[in-house]
């Protein structure tokens, strides 16, 4: 559209001038109080230099109580009595018609100086399709007497040079009302209803209820004297070309968009000219608004359009760029369009997220970069925002806001550095300790297990548990173990569970026993049941065999004799299948050896396995020969009896009496007696 508007609106009109004084004569309409005093004040300015019938000048300025702008031309009235008399033609526009008017330069044809008639056509309103003809007439668009007075008129209007009142020398009546009418229709509507201008002035102007003045004076001494504009001058240069185009050009349209948006959209106004033209560069505009602009003053609706513009890029850098000059500033999106910066295609990677939450860093609530980063934080694919290197507190922010970060492995793996804060600030989100401790995984310390015991309590056991039996016997799962063996229940509670434990989680739980901790047999029993070797676990036979009797040279019966008999088992069922680099007594020996420095039963129990390895044997009975331990020997011989009967007991006895040894002699007068009494008593066998 060039200078001619489809959207209909009626034109008023008034015509003042002499009547026993300045006065409203005709018109359209008439206003009243200070409306119709600021009409009859500047209607009634006359300079020298209107000293011909046809000469005239024109002035426009707001009606601000009436929300009416009028556009005035005013001749010298010769014709009336009373010298400096005027006649004053006003075309007043609603200030709707002022946003729908694309090009006021139509509207100069309507101007009539009156001819002394009745009525003249004053009284009428003006379609907005009346004002078409005006383009079929010659010299309508105007044009400027030379580039640098425009220059020197947008220099005092926007930018860093802006002032309320602009004063140019006075040229010929076309080039100022040219220039008058192309600065006018350049604005966007907000100013244009907060501008005034007059073409020929002196003297004093009466006060005009605008913020932006321009007036040509008659009166002019010397010239304004200017800064350099520096940067800005090539947005000048810009604007000045774009003053002579006809209709709303793309720059008008973009500063109508953005400017008014501006905490002072006048001397934003340079910025913005060079902004349009990369506009079509989403991140050199955000760069160029990060650095024109102090956060919280650039135009909202331009950092939001810059938003919009980068939504589901897939460049990830410049997406990042925008956002890192925005990051400071006040929210300038909706939730949802801020979301959708967070989109699947910038998510595919942790790198990516990485990139975008250091955009986001630092910020504030209430600032869009934190706002992003909640949308990028909440909408990633939780292994690949794990995987993201970001700062100490950007990490514990994502902590806070998806848990679910904490029972993934690859989140602790790339926090060492943060692990003791980040574990503290999950233990107060994590609702459940279990996936916690599986992340942490064969990393986790053992003071970091004391936090989360301190925490979950007997919850978190099982999980530690486990955790540790996948890394022994390195050092903070061996710990980890102890620490879980002296907490009140616990060896009972998992004493019962099905599954094998582990060597190295017995040696460590049987390492945490006092010596003298009077324990209950059934209970560490049940756990040696659990890893009992197999005939096919030719490995850990001669392992097991260790712990268990070093582990029973320690403790008194009846435990030591549960862990002896446990002992001799599995040498039984290994023994013949070890691979062995020398004798089995010194293969055996040396298990053991480094493992106790109490030889009490060592020696005794070596000869016996060596001695008795290659027949059928009876487990019982083998322990018999090396225990020393009255409560053992009873023990022994009542799981004898239970086993075998009479016919036990005799074999017993006289194996026993087959060896000699003096170390045997409390086991012979045990047996012998316990037969003694059964016969004595006329035991039925």
């Amino acid at each position: 559209m060039t200078g001619r508007t489809t959207a209909q609106f009626e034109i008023d009109q008034t015509l003042h001038g002499y009547r026993q004084g300045h006065r409203w004569l005709t018109g359209s309409v008439r206003f009243e109080g200070e409306t119709e005093a600021t009409l009859l004040a500047l209607t009634d300015l006359l300079t020298q230099d209107l000293d011909a019938n046809e000469s005239s000048y024109l002035s426009g300025f707001p009606l601000k109580a009436v929300n009416k702008y009028a556009l005035t031309r005013t001749w010298a009235a010769h014709e009336a009595h009373r010298p400096g008399s005027v006649w004053s033609h006003s075309i007043v526009l609603d200030y709707a018609a002022l946003t729908l008017l694309d090009d006021p330069t139509i509207l100069l044809p309507l101007f009539r100086r009156p001819d002394g008639g009745p009525d003249q056509g004053y009284q009428q309103r003006i379609p907005s399709t009346d004002l078409g003809s005006a383009l079929t007439r010659p010299g309508l668009l105007p044009t400027r007497d030379s580039e640098q007075r425009a220059i020197e008129a947008l220099q005092q209007i926007y930018g860093s040079q802006a002032r309320r009142t602009i004063s140019l020398q006075a040229s010929n009546e076309e080039d100022d009302e040219s220039l008058s009418l192309e600065i006018w229709r350049q604005m966007w509507p907000g100013l244009r209803r907060d501008f005034a201008f007059f073409t020929k002035v002196r003297g004093e102007v009466p006060e005009v209820s605008a913020n932006c003045i321009l007036q040509f004076r008659t009166d002019w001494q010397g010239r304004t004297s200017l800064s350099d504009p520096g940067p800005e001058l090539k947005a000048f240069h810009i604007l000045a070309d774009d003053l002579q185009l006809p209709g709303p050009t793309e720059l008008r349209r973009y500063l109508g968009r953005y400017a008014f948006d501006a905490k002072e959209p006048r001397r934003a106004v340079p910025a913005l000219v060079l902004m349009h033209e990369c506009r079509s560069d989403p991140a050199r505009v955000a760069a160029e608004l990060a650095t024109r602009f102090v956060p919280g003053t650039a135009p909202a609706r331009l950092k939001r359009d810059v938003l919009l513009q980068v939504t589901n890029s897939d460049d990830v850098m410049r997406v990042a760029d925008v956002i890192s000059a925005f990051k400071n500033d006040p929210i300038a999106a909706t939730p949802d369009e801020i979301k959708q910066l967070a989109n699947s295609s910038l998510m595919r990677s942790a790198t990516s997220i990485a990139t975008l939450l250091q955009s986001t860093y630092p910020s504030s609530p209430g600032e869009l970069g934190d706002a992003v980063m909640h949308a990028i934080t909440e909408n990633s694919p939780l292994e690949e925002l794990a995987a993201a290197n970001m700062t100490g507190e950007m990490r514990l922010r994502a902590l806070h806001l998806r848990p679910q970060l904490a029972n993934s492995e690859v989140f602790w793996t790339n926090a060492d550095g943060q692990r003791a804060e980040l574990l503290e600030n999950a233990l107060e989100i994590v609702p459940h300790p279990v996936g916690l401790i599986l992340a942490l995984g064969n990393r986790i310390t053992a003071p970091e297990a004391e936090r989360i015991l301190g925490r979950f309590g007997e919850d978190a056991e099982l999980a530690l548990f486990e955790c540790a039996r996948a890394s022994l016997p390195e050092r903070d799962a061996w710990s980890i173990v102890q620490i879980l063996a002296r907490r009140p229940g616990f060896l009972v509670r998992e004493s019962f569970a099905e599954r094998p434990v582990g060597l190295s989680v017995l040696d460590a739980i049987l390492a945490t026993l006092s010596p003298h901790l009077q324990f209950q047999p059934d209970v560490v029993g049940r756990w040696f049941q659990r890893e009992r070797p197999t005939p096919s676990a030719i490995d850990t036979a001669p392992y097991f065999a260790a712990v268990a009797t070093t582990t029973a040279i320690s403790v008194p019966p009846p435990l030591s004799t549960v862990l002896l008999i446990a002992s001799f088992d599995a040498v039984y069922r290994g023994l013949e299948r070890w691979s062995l680099p020398g004798s089995a007594r010194e293969f055996v020996e040396a298990q053991i050896g480094r493992r106790s420095k109490e030889w009490r039963l060592v020696d005794k129990l070596v000869a016996a396995l060596v001695d008795y390895y290659g027949g059928p044997k009876d487990v019982h009975q083998d322990v018999l020969l090396v225990t020393q331990d009255n409560d053992a020997i009873r023990d022994i011989v009542s799981r004898v009896d239970d086993k075998g009967g009479k016919g036990a007991l005799d074999r017993l006895l006289l194996r026993l009496e087959n060896d000699q040894r003096p170390e045997l002699a409390t086991q012979r007068s045990y047996v012998r007696a316990v037969i003694k009494q059964r016969n004595s008593a006329k035991w039925l066998w």
